[in-house]
């Protein structure tokens, strides 16, 4: 059996580092990669080399479940579909249409709020 290691106020380093890297930045996947590195030094107990190593060896561990994988290659679709939507002009021109249509009808604005909601899967 393992023998379980405590860190102390050492392992919420880690976490703060994610965080405050993914506010700052906005780049949540450097933030994570970075979060999962600060641990590894951590556990290595500050050797550069085998916290490098550990970081790579528990990034490929992610991959071995093939549930895992499918998550993150969703993810990335999803993300990448949302981007070609942004670049191509799509979100600008859905909320040009939502505007236009809550400015068209005052009076029954709680009806088309209500459309609104069901139309676009709110």
């Amino acid at each position: 059996m393992e023998q379980l290691v405590h860190f102390g106020v050492w392992s919420i380093v880690p976490s703060l580092v994610t965080i405050c890297m993914a506010i700052f930045t906005k780049r949540v996947f450097l933030s994570l990669l970075l979060g999962v590195f600060c641990g590894m030094m951590i556990f290595a107990h500050g050797d550069l080399v085998l916290g490098f190593s550990l970081t790579i060896d528990k990034v490929a561990d992610v991959f071995k479940s093939s549930g895992n994988t499918k998550t993150i290659l969703f993810t990335l679709t999803i993300g990448g579909l949302l981007q070609l939507m942004r670049y191509s002009g799509g979100v600008n021109g859905f909320v040009y249409k939502a505007t236009q249509f809550f400015k068209e009808g005052q009076p029954k604005s709680k009806q088309r709020i209500q459309y609104f909601a069901l139309v676009s899967g709110a």
